[in-house]
């Protein structure tokens, strides 16, 4: 049966030949940015800061920059303000927290305690402060640039990668559920490839 994808995206450096087709296995974290010490914080009281996280997973997480500044706590996407949140509006943590959830925003603020890569922080900071743009980091998954798609040799037709392990909502590595853990580029992003049942196609994911 020939199932080709529903989309153009399709593998451009893939040549037949005696080499076995293997889809490469990765890892996915979220990107972080670590304590964000508020510079009011004065020894001995409880350390106290920012903690904030990627949403998704991957690579592309660590494009992720948050800044606070006096007026407004800014997203930015390769270096693009994607999202901006008035403190005026929201003038706690707790405000900022939900208005990030509530926008599906590309980054969230776990509770204090709750990331097992928040280990720093003793206390959350009431407000948001001002801080210098901070870059997150860590974030890993299946590759998105043009010269680490081109190493996968998985056929004409697809790029497929398996992932070994994600993260729980506390960062734990977990394994990932089964509409998770083999994906397929289609040109954009990492979705979902399930070929679950003998002689059907393939699921194509949004996800």
């Amino acid at each position: 049966m020939s199932c080709p994808p529903s989309w153009s995206y399709r593998p451009t450096a893939f040549v037949a030949g005696d080499q076995k087709c293997v889809a490469p296995v990765y890892v996915e974290h979220r990107g972080r940015t670590g304590l964000i010490l508020d510079p009011d914080w004065e020894s001995p009281d409880p350390l106290n800061g920012l903690f904030i996280r990627s949403r998704d997973f991957g690579y592309q997480t660590n494009e992720i920059e948050v800044e606070g500044t006096s007026t407004h706590f800014n997203v930015y996407f390769e270096g693009t303000l994607t999202e901006q949140y008035s403190l005026v509006t929201y003038p706690t943590t707790q405000q900022v927290r939900t208005a990030l959830d509530n926008a599906n925003s590309i980054v969230e603020m776990p509770l204090l305690g709750v990331d097992v890569a928040d280990e720093d922080r003793e206390s959350e900071s009431a407000s948001i402060f001002v801080f210098d743009s901070m870059r997150l980091m860590g974030g890993s998954g299946g590759p998105q640039d043009a010269h680490s798609l081109t190493a996968i040799r998985t056929g004409p037709e697809r790029s497929i990668c398996i992932i070994a392990t994600t993260e729980d909502y506390s960062g734990e590595p977990v394994t990932p559920p089964p509409d998770r853990r083999v994906r397929q580029w289609n040109g954009y992003r990492w979705v979902t490839y399930s070929n679950y049942v003998a002689g059907v196609c393939p699921y194509e994911g949004t996800s």
